[in-house]
């Protein structure tokens, strides 16, 4: 029995609004037969992340694992996250991916590629002042602190924390333990 089409479970699941535990068991199974996900298979997904529904706790390391799998298992040199792909990323992200998710992604590919781009580092930077100074002004919701905190484990995996401070609290906690 053949596993149903990636893209086609991805539409049903966004007709439902709503990611359970079943349904990433079917996106798991619908690639079992590949070696790697196809670019159909994670703009299907990634589209259907784009998209913010409810999700069970499952759904972050799929996501993650499989746009990591894609983007660098299919790279040339293997390991590599490559300008293109990168481009192809930061452009996920701006579809309206979570920010929280985006930087959980970003930062398991850092830790990842043996090679990482510039332009995603820089990309993360600019979000990372965003988000900084809409906390820091008071004006960050709760999913933002928690992608600031996602925001600053990206960095320190791309090594930078050596050449560029990055705390390890958000500056609230900071200042309590200051305090």
């Amino acid at each position: 029995m053949q596993a149903p089409a990636t893209g086609a479970l991805c539409a049903t699941i966004a007709h439902s609004r709503r990611i359970h535990v079943g349904d990433v068991l079917a996106l798991r199974h619908s690639l079992l037969g590949s070696r790697r996900p196809s670019h159909h298979d994670a703009a299907s997904i990634a589209g259907l992340a784009a998209q913010n529904f409810p999700a069970c706790e499952q759904w972050r390391e799929f996501f993650i694992e499989t746009i990591s799998d894609y983007l660098i298992d299919r790279a040339t040199p293997r390991g590599d996250l490559t300008e293109e792909n990168a481009e192809w990323l930061i452009a996920r992200f701006e579809d309206g991916l979570d920010e929280s998710l985006a930087f959980e992604l970003a930062a398991a590919m850092v830790q990842r590629a043996a090679n990482c781009p510039s332009s995603l580092m820089r990309y993360v930077l600019e979000r990372l002042n965003d988000l900084s100074a809409r906390v820091q002004k008071g004006m960050a919701v709760e999913n933002e602190k928690a992608a600031l905190d996602a925001a600053r484990l990206a960095l320190r995996a791309a090594g930078l924390a050596g050449r560029l401070y990055v705390p390890r609290d958000s500056p609230a906690i900071v200042e309590e333990v200051a305090a």
